[in-house]
């Protein structure tokens, strides 16, 4: 099947469905070739990180990341990461993340979402789950 080079929503969203099957290097190819013509497209770096996350491919996760993290300006974050890091390995480096972009969410938004998958690839499971219901609480304002 040749896919439209022009619609990479769609070719994003194939990638994250690769994932979703499991079907990591289909993913990861998938992924790639979106971010092969836009550079930083956010479905697409999602899914790759996923894949590479679940491959088992943790130096591959880090260097994507970070390069996702400093096209968006988010140094804070990269530092976060290897403190933890350099603490304990790749769980804690994730761990550190949450922790600090969760201690600034009630001062600068922060998707939960990306707390809750920090806190998950960490193996805080509980964590994860708790930034996923703040995904769907209604603003108090």
């Amino acid at each position: 099947m040749e896919l439209d080079p022009f619609n990479v929503h769609f070719q994003s969203f194939r990638a994250q469905i690769f994932v979703a099957l499991r079907r990591y290097d289909e993913a990861i190819t998938q992924a790639r070739d979106v971010l092969r013509s836009v550079l930083g497209q956010p479905v697409a770096s999602t899914a790759l990180l996923a894949a590479l996350h679940h491959k088992g491919m943790e130096n591959e996760v880090m260097a994507e990341w970070k390069g996702w993290e400093n096209l968006r300006g988010n140094r804070g974050d990269i530092e976060a990461f290897e403190r933890g890091y350099k603490e304990g390995g790749y769980g804690a480096g994730w761990k550190r993340l949450a922790e600090y972009q969760a201690a600034r969410f009630s001062l600068k938004y922060t998707n939960p979402f990306g707390i809750a998958v920090a806190f998950g690839r960490a193996g805080e499971d509980a964590l994860a789950f708790d930034w996923l219901d703040k995904a769907f609480e209604i603003p108090k304002d």
